[in-house]
C-alpha cells in the first residue's frame, strides 16, 4: 500500500512540474524599422550672444523674455575712450574737408592765374623784341632777355599748375582719409552697443548692469519666437541607415503620453570625437502649439516599413534565425525588419503554422 501511494505521489509531482508550453500563430501586420535617437528641441536661428570686447555693462536695453527686432541694441559696454576717438576723428575730418581747404586752394589758383598772365605778357614783349631786332633796332641783348624772362615765366606757370593740382589731390586724400578714420571710430564705438543678429525672443540674458563680460563667454540666447526644430544625436553605428526626408516618431518629456512625427531635415557630416555621434536635425510635421528651447526629445527615425508582412513576436524568435515549431523542433527562418517588439518572417513559417515561445 505504502509503495503504491509513492508512485501516485511521484506521478503527480511530475505532472504538476511540467511547464504549459504557450504557443502562437504569425501574424500578418505592418512593421517598421527604426533608429534610436535622443537630443533637444532648439528655436529657429537659435544662437549665442557674445560680446566683440571685454568689459562692464553700462546699460541694458531689453531683458529676458523680450521679443526684439535684428540690428536693435542688446546692451552697452562701458568704453569712455570711444566718444573721445569719434569727436577727435571728427575735428581731423573737419579740418581736412575740401570745405575747410577752400581758401588755401583759391590762394593757389590766383597764383596761377597770376603767373598765366604773366607768361602772357612775357610771351607777347618777346614777340615785339623779336621783330625789332629782325628791322636791326635794338639790342642782341635786349632780344635774349626777353626770351628768358618768357622762358621763366613759362616754367614759373607750369609750377603753379602742378601746386594746383597737387594741393587738391591733397586736400582730396585727407578728406577721404579723415571720413574714413571717422566711420573706423564709430565701429570700433559700435562693436561696445551689442546688437541682436536675428529678430526673435531672448530666452535666457545672464547679465546685469555693473557685471563683466568677456569676449569667450555667451551673455544671451536669441531665437524665433514661434518656428522650432529638433536636434537629435545618433550613434555612430546607426548613421548610415539614416537619410533626409525619413519619418520620425517622437515624444516629449512635457507632452506626456503624446507622440508627434517629425522629418529628417539635414544630417551634418562630422561626427563628434568626444560623444562618437552625429546630429542630426529636423522639422515638425505639426507643432505642438507651446515649446521652448531645450526641451529633451527621445525619437525613433523610421528606416523602413512594411504595411503587410508576416510577423512573430521577437521573443518568438531563437538565436535570431530559428523558431520551435509545435512540437518544439527548431525550424529555421528568414527574418526582415524588427522593431522593438515584432520581427518579420520572410520564409520558413506561414501563418497556419503554430509556434511555441521558447522556455528560458
Amino acid at each position: 500500500m505504502k509503495h503504491w501511494l509513492a508512485g501516485v505521489l511521484l506521478i503527480g509531482l511530475i505532472t504538476g512540474c511540467k511547464k504549459k508550453v504557450e504557443t502562437i500563430y504569425p501574424q500578418i501586420q505592418a512593421i517598421s524599422e527604426s533608429v534610436y535617437a535622443s537630443g533637444i528641441v532648439k528655436s529657429v536661428n537659435q544662437y549665442q550672444v557674445f560680446p566683440k570686447n571685454a568689459g562692464v555693462i553700462a546699460s541694458l536695453k531689453v531683458k529676458e523674455g523680450d521679443f526684439v527686432e535684428k540690428g536693435q541694441i542688446l546692451f552697452e559696454i562701458a568704453n569712455p575712450s570711444a566718444k573721445l576717438n569719434i569727436e577727435n576723428a571728427e575735428l581731423s575730418f573737419e579740418n581736412a574737408s575740401v570745405k575747410s581747404n577752400q581758401e588755401r586752394l583759391r590762394d593757389a589758383v590766383i597764383a596761377k592765374d597770376l603767373a598765366y598772365q604773366k607768361l602772357r605778357s612775357d610771351s607777347l614783349l618777346w614777340r615785339r623784341q623779336n621783330a625789332l631786332w629782325q628791322q636791326q633796332i635794338g639790342t642782341k641783348v635786349d632780344q635774349e632777355q626777353r626770351e628768358l624772362a618768357y622762358h621763366n615765366s613759362q616754367t614759373a606757370f607750369q609750377s603753379a599748375e602742378i601746386r594746383v593740382s597737387e594741393l587738391r589731390r591733397q586736400i582730396k586724400f585727407s578728406a577721404e582719409q579723415s571720413a574714413k578714420n571717422v566711420a573706423l571710430a564709430k565701429s570700433i564705438a559700435s562693436d561696445f552697443a551689442v546688437r541682436a543678429e536675428v529678430s526673435g525672443r531672448i530666452y535666457s540674458f545672464s547679465k546685469e548692469i555693473g557685471e563683466m563680460v568677456a569676449i569667450q563667454n555667451p551673455v544671451a540666447i536669441i531665437g524665433d519666437a514661434k518656428a522650432f526644430i529638433l536636434e537629435l544625436q545618433i550613434d555612430e553605428d546607426d548613421i548610415t541607415r539614416v537619410k533626409i526626408g525619413q519619418k520620425i516618431l517622437l515624444t516629449l518629456d512635457s507632452y506626456d503620453k503624446q507622440v508627434f512625427e517629425a522629418r529628417v531635415n539635414s544630417i551634418d557630416p562630422l561626427m563628434n570625437e568626444k560623444t562618437r555621434t552625429f546630429t542630426v536635425k529636423a522639422g515638425f510635421i505639426v507643432q505642438p502649439q507651446v515649446l521652448y528651447p531645450n526641451l529633451n526629445v527621445e525619437a525613433n527615425i523610421i528606416t523602413a516599413e512594411r504595411p503587410k508582412v508576416l510577423t512573430i513576436p521577437r521573443n518568438y524568435l531563437v538565436d535570431e534565425q530559428f523558431i520551435l515549431d509545435k512540437d518544439g523542433q527548431k525550424r529555421p527562418v528568414k527574418v526582415g525588419l524588427k522593431d522593438f517588439q515584432r520581427v518579420e518572417i520572410l520564409s520558413g513559417i506561414t501563418a497556419q503554422d503554430a509556434i511555441q515561445k521558447p522556455t528560458l
